[in-house]
């Protein structure tokens, strides 16, 4: 999809909000590996658009280091991200 990978800086509140959300989120129990992973790459996005680019790149890198325990969505999109990022 043409700017699929397109990264727009802004900050908003609902972006904290959001992230809150998502840490809670990971904290449950029944939340496996391949979930916490999708959830870390929907926060990683969160904090690449508020301008952390390292903080995001390091969490890009954590999911393409387990491939088994990555959703191939999240592994390709993280994948995606990092070559923007680079």
């Amino acid at each position: 999809m043409p700017g699929g990978y397109t990264i727009t800086h802004f900050k908003a509140p609902r972006l904290d909000d959001a992230h809150r959300i998502l840490a809670a989120t990971q904290k449950q129990p029944k939340a496996d590996a391949k979930l916490k992973n999708f959830i870390t790459g929907i926060d990683a996005y969160i904090t690449l658009v508020q301008g952390a680019t390292a903080t995001a790149k390091t969490l890009y890198e954590s999911r393409i280091a387990n491939p088994k325990d990555t959703y191939e969505v999240t592994l390709n999109r993280a994948r995606g991200m990092l070559g923007v990022i680079n």
